[in-house]
């Protein structure tokens, strides 16, 4: 076993970060716009097609459950989710119990998990989750994504690129280190988002073209509360490049199609030019995004 998967920091950080959704429960709803037949659909048109009414599915950081719920009712395949939140696993467990045993939750940290025992899956969902979590951790959680799809097989993973997720991530730095984290959570919120204000106030003497990191400093202000709690105050919280990820999955057969909601990349173009150019447009501001990978290989 690695050096990584052992570390007592490591696992430390991977609870404090389960712990703060028991304490904070955060329960979004499922997306349509993630359905199978939309990921296959996508898929498809780079040559990777597949019947969605008959495919297993794992949802690596599953949370409630309401994304594995849906699309348990959408396909007859096999399930399964895992999240390390005890709260979060066991409302996903009710959730879904009558999809068993067909479909399954584990509760464990990502560090224990083995692409082996998990099984091969046809779609992979990583929502929410990559870039709130330690470096080692998403290293980690490529290996498994990689390892655990079936040629031909997709996975939808979500994370925030480009300029104004840059900035976010700087304020993430600065409101950890101003806000006592052994407060309520409400008054860390208070905080921080006070500091936010003061930050604005500030800005706005000092002259210049300060408006994207004031567009950027009033778009999480009006963060609804849990979301500004999880992302501007959880222990890790970073942008992710395309190519990046290309970069770590491509080594292990898996690529970069496109987001779900497509960009106009060229369909011939290759992976890896593929991943530039959506770099290239998340720079022109950047957001969150849905990427789109094959298992090619």
């Amino acid at each position: 076993m690695s050096g990584e998967t052992t570390d007592p920091v490591l696992r430390g950080l991977n609870a404090a970060i389960a712990e703060n959704y028991d304490r904070v429960p955060y329960d979004p709803p499922a997306s349509p716009g993630l359905d199978p037949a939309q990921v296959f659909a996508l898929a498809a048109h780079y040559g990777y097609g597949r019947d969605p009414s008959a495919i297993d599915v794992l949802d690596l950081g599953c949370g409630t459950g309401a994304q594995l719920e849906r699309v348990a009712g959408l396909t007859t395949g096999n399930l399964l989710g895992t999240d390390l939140s005890r709260s979060a696993y066991a409302q996903a467990v009710a959730r879904t119990a009558r999809f068993a045993p067909r479909c399954r939750v584990l509760c464990a940290d990502f560090m224990d998990l083995d692409a082996d025992a998990l099984g091969q899956f046809d779609l992979i969902y990583h929502i929410g989750v990559l870039y709130v979590t330690p470096p080692a951790v998403q290293r980690r959680l490529l290996e498994l994504i990689a390892g655990c799809l079936k040629p031909g097989g997709v996975a939808v993973i979500s994370y925030y690129a480009g300029t104004v997720p840059l900035l976010m991530a700087g304020l993430h730095k600065v409101l950890r280190a101003s806000v006592p984290p052994y407060l309520p959570t409400g008054e860390q919120v208070r905080l921080a988002k006070a500091q936010i204000q003061s930050i604005l106030a500030t800005l706005g003497k000092i002259g210049g073209d300060q408006r994207l990191m004031m567009g950027m400093l009033q778009q999480v202000l009006g963060t609804e509360e849990t979301i500004f709690f999880h992302e501007m105050l959880n222990q890790s919280f970073g942008t992710l490049s395309t190519s990046a990820l290309e970069t770590g999955l491509g080594a292990r057969g898996v690529h970069f199609l496109n987001w779900m909601q497509p960009a106009p990349f060229e369909k011939d173009a290759g992976a890896r030019e593929r991943s530039m150019k959506a770099d290239a447009y998340a720079f022109a501001g950047g957001g969150y995004y849905y990427g789109v990978f094959c298992k090619t290989e």
